[in-house]
């Protein structure tokens, strides 16, 4: 079986998100931290909330991500 092939599997995909998390897990938390203090300011926490969801699509690239290089990953067509 190929590595796409396998990859596909039930357990397979739960493998390769436990793995991405775990690669990224230091990044998550601080992303998440740093989310968590904008959660009283109102119009803040809405583009840092969608900021948090332009960052887990970039974990799904495969890179590891940094929490405060926020352009590469929030912007990354205005290059």
């Amino acid at each position: 079986m190929s590595n796409a092939q396998q990859s596909l599997t039930v357990g397979g995909i739960i493998q390769n998100g436990f793995l991405t998390g775990l690669k990224n897990a230091a990044s998550l938390v601080g992303a998440v931290a740093l989310w968590a203090l904008t959660i009283w300011i109102p119009y803040l926490n809405v583009g840092t909330t969608i900021g948090l969801l332009g960052l887990i699509a970039a974990m799904s690239k495969g890179d590891v991500i940094s929490p405060t290089d926020y352009e590469r990953w929030a912007f990354p067509y205005q290059r």
